[in-house]
């Protein structure tokens, strides 16, 4: 039995910063991926990538679901095909940070990308052994699970053998994605908001950091709390953690969630249109 609580990571603008801009290259490629598989203009192109990003999670759910689309061959033409070696390079100071956290956690990656594209993500910045585990889209199914659905929260519990939702740990870019593992019962879920970002409204999850090298001090804000006594959530609500700008959102969220989800077919995506998270 696993004894120690699991942080589980996002990955992509999450572990780099979204000042990279692989999301806009990977943009682009979606929308010509759209607009040749389905002959149609690169305006409805993204409108439709749009909506299924909306809808489901991720935008090749969609195509899959609507369009039998490869998936595989989705990801050789879009995520394989990012120059990544150019862009994402070794951070050290991320590598230190999670190597301290490994001696009290459980580090495990769950993305929505797909295993290659993490996997070659993790080894350029220097990170692939800091992990226990990987949880990524399996785009060899016919129906993909993707966050923020529960069966997504559901399976990564399993694969990292986590027993209690209490255990968890979860930090995340995408408002969706943050408020989906909230709803799922998971007590802390820390939204990355870069720093050229307004704070959405209203905030999602429990805490907010502008930085992925802020989300140790967080933790270590949480340890605090609880030696004195105090549970996650009663942390105070404009608490600055002693990393950085982390702020506690605890109580922020939950009185007017709703008023910011988007809907889609008149199903309610739970994605806010503040803020949009690098996997498309």
């Amino acid at each position: 039995m696993n004894l120690r609580k699991t942080i589980f990571f996002d990955l992509d603008n999450c572990l780099y910063p979204k000042s990279y801009q692989i999301h806009d290259m990977m943009a682009d490629r979606i929308r010509e991926y759209f607009s040749d598989k389905l002959g149609i203009p690169a305006e409805e192109a993204e409108r439709l990538r749009d909506v299924y990003y909306r809808h489901y999670g991720i935008a090749i759910r969609g195509l899959v679901l609507h369009h039998k689309i490869d998936a595989v061959d989705y990801d050789q033409r879009v995520d394989q095909s990012l120059p990544l070696e150019t862009v994402i390079k070794p951070d050290v100071e991320l590598r230190n940070m999670l190597m301290r956290l490994r001696s009290r956690y459980r580090l495990w990656v769950f993305t929505n990308a797909y295993k290659v594209h993490a996997q070659r993500v993790l080894k350029l910045l220097g990170v692939d052994d800091c992990f226990e585990g990987l949880t990524y889209c399996d785009y060899n199914t016919e129906s993909i699970v993707a966050k923020p659905m529960p069966q997504m929260f559901e399976r990564v519990m399993v694969e990292a053998g986590v027993l209690s939702k209490d255990e968890c740990l979860f930090v995340d870019d995408s408002y969706g994605n943050i408020n989906g593992a909230k709803n799922f019962g998971w007590p802390v879920c820390v939204h990355l908001v870069d720093r050229d970002d307004p704070l959405p409204e209203p905030m999602a999850g429990t805490h907010v950091i502008r930085d992925i090298h802020e989300f140790e001090g967080l933790v270590k804000s949480l340890e605090s709390a609880a030696g004195c006594g105090k549970s996650a959530n009663t942390t105070s609500e404009n608490a600055i953690a002693s990393g950085g700008d982390c702020i506690s959102t605890v109580g922020q969220a939950s009185s007017g969630v709703a008023a910011n989800r988007t809907t889609t077919a008149g199903v309610n995506t739970g994605v806010s249109e503040k803020t949009v998270s690098a996997r498309c």
